[in-house]
């Protein structure tokens, strides 16, 4: 397997040296995979059970961010807070169409030094402080995507869609949104305009956008849509800009089967290939992407120089739980996560049946 991969990347992770513009692209050989044990890149793991209670039962993860004493895990319609030995304290926010309720959850955000927790719904952005006491709604316009605060302002991504505009056709218009310490709208990015033949997106709530090291923040915007192109660069904030700073070649084949896809009228995209996310950590670069119905992890180790791509993720030969696919967490750090369901751990973790609320597993990462 040939892997393309230039020296200035690693001061790139490092330090976001790079003069702009200049952009760097690591060659992948997709058809090449192989099996890979999570201790190839992992030096411990543990494992965090979320309490089980009538007040906590959590059926589906949505996402899951932490802060120096707390993890909050978010499913369709609440955000649920817990110690770090995973005892539940409290769901944050009420469920419901009024004020300071929400009805359909699309992200949130947790401020690390003071668990202050923004949360994202439609046409909207809630504040909570520590206390869970509500103390902001900030009503904002265009469908809500995910939340982020880069150098003390918040970011907000939106869509816009079916927007008519001069060339006549009807257009879905991405935004990446910056709020002052005011929450007004004070810089707008724009993300994306595409042509949106069926009249509606596909956004997935599951989706992570922002990335991070220890001196930089990354943004990758993952397609939904069907699309003639494929989205496979990852960008770098740089004075409320997002510079192309790397890229990952999948090859002509794959890009080929977007080029002639072809939309049905009032069908869901469903794309041939796509590329899921592309994050950053301190030493490891990583991407999630499918093949039809295939999923499969891209991992480089630049401190090794090695490259992983291998189906479904890695090997768990910790808890031996199957194959894992690793997510990072909202801050930087050396450490990653990954989640299992009850009934995948019974006789692996104590204290676990299979009614019992999901698995947090966190593991280290080799330096």
């Amino acid at each position: 397997m040939k892997y393309c991969f230039y020296l200035i990347l690693i001061v790139l992770i490092f330090g976001c040296t790079t003069r702009k513009n200049e952009l760097r692209v690591f060659d992948i050989e997709v058809d090449k995979t192989k099996e890979y044990a999570l201790s190839e890149i992992v030096d411990s793991v543990f494992a965090i059970p979320l309490e089980t209670n009538s007040k906590c039962l959590i059926s589906i993860v949505r996402k899951v961010k932490f802060s120096p004493e707390h993890i909050y895990v978010a499913d369709k319609q609440r955000l649920y807070k817990f110690d770090k030995k995973g005892n539940f304290i409290s769901q944050i926010n009420k469920v419901g169409r009024g004020p300071g309720e929400i009805s359909t959850f699309m992200d949130f955000f947790v401020e690390p030094y003071n668990d202050f927790v923004y949360i994202l719904t439609y046409k909207k952005l809630l504040r909570f402080n520590s206390r869970d006491s509500l103390i902001d709604e900030i009503p904002f316009y265009g469908f809500p995507e995910q939340v982020q605060i880069i150098d003390t302002s918040v970011w907000i991504n939106t869509v816009d869609m079916n927007v008519k505009k001069n060339d006549g056709k009807t257009h879905n218009i991405s935004y990446l949104k910056r709020l002052d310490k005011l929450y007004y709208p004070v810089d707008s990015i724009i993300v994306l305009d595409i042509v949106s033949k069926q009249g509606f997106t596909y956004v997935n709530p599951g989706a992570v956008f922002y990335s991070s090291t220890k001196n930089c923040s990354f943004f990758y915007y993952p397609s939904q849509l069907i699309e003639t192109y494929s989205r496979d660069t990852l960008f770098q904030f740089e004075n409320n800009k997002l510079i192309p700073v790397f890229k990952f070649n999948f090859g002509e084949k794959y890009y080929e089967l977007n080029r002639n896809q072809k939309e049905e009228s009032g069908i869901p995209p469903y794309k041939k290939f796509r590329i899921n996310s592309i994050y950053a950590t301190s030493y490891f670069l990583f991407s999630s992407y499918s093949i039809e119905n295939e999923d499969y992890l891209l991992c480089y180790d630049t401190n090794r120089d090695k490259a992983y791509n291998m189906k479904k993720g890695f090997n768990d030969d910790f808890f031996y739980t199957g194959k894992v696919l690793l997510n990072q967490f909202n801050f930087a750090t050396d450490s990653m996560f990954f989640i299992k369901n009850g009934y995948e751990t019974l006789g692996k973790v104590n204290g676990i049946n299979e009614n019992s609320n999901p698995i947090l597993f966190i593991v280290k990462l080799k330096k």
